[in-house]
């Protein structure tokens, strides 16, 4: 058979519809969850900054210099603390940026390089969450001392106030930490689950 008898006999073939393989479109079922992981990693970068801006606080209002020290080597920890942050998310959004989830092993990679992150996203946040509590108490003081301290000269047992900043830290770490894995799940774990289920499907096949 020569050239002409093979292209008269393909070309009399039925071609019809090409069909993409099923696991090929469930591979690529996966990118839609990397896409909202993408944006929300630029989010999470820009919140990080604000959280940087936030040591020019001392600037705009009247801060007490008794507390200034204090502010700011709190905000150098926390700058410490969301440097660290922005570093794991330029590292984590190069990741899923260049990550080609063409077969089955890299679906698992990205599966699991996304359930790392976020556990590394829980464990910075719930550091952070001390940070935010003396904040709420540094601003007040440095901003407005007398009133403050009004308040807490009021206060005639010492150990009421010792009592209050303890239940109130609790409530505000309890609140934070319902948050952070609110905002962890929402964000990255709900779509780790969605690739996860690409994974399991791809395996009855």
């Amino acid at each position: 058979m020569d050239f002409d008898d093979i292209q008269n006999a393909w070309n009399s073939e039925k071609t019809g519809e090409i069909m993409i393989p099923n696991h090929v479109e469930k591979i690529q079922s996966a990118s839609m969850p990397l896409t909202h992981i993408k944006k929300s990693l630029k989010s999470e970068s820009y919140l990080q900054i604000f959280f940087l801006v936030c040591g020019l606080v001392p600037v705009f209002i009247k801060f007490n210099m008794n507390y200034l020290m204090l502010f700011y080597v709190v905000y150098f920890i926390s700058v410490m603390v969301s440097g660290y942050f922005l570093i794991k998310i330029k590292d984590f959004y190069k990741i899923v940026n260049n990550k080609n989830i063409s077969t089955k092993d890299n679906l698992y990679e990205t599966y699991y390089e996304i359930k790392l992150f976020t556990e590394v996203y829980k464990i910075i946040s719930i550091v952070s969450i001390p940070f935010g509590f003396i904040y709420m108490i540094i601003i007040p003081l440095g901003s407005k001392t007398e009133k403050v301290m009004k308040i807490i000269e009021g206060i005639q047992n010492p150990e009421i106030l010792f009592i209050g900043l303890i239940i109130g830290f609790v409530m505000w770490s309890t609140g934070c930490w319902f948050l952070i894995k609110a905002h962890a799940e929402l964000f990255y774990g709900k779509y780790a689950k969605e690739i996860r289920k690409v994974i399991d499907e791809l395996k009855e096949e």
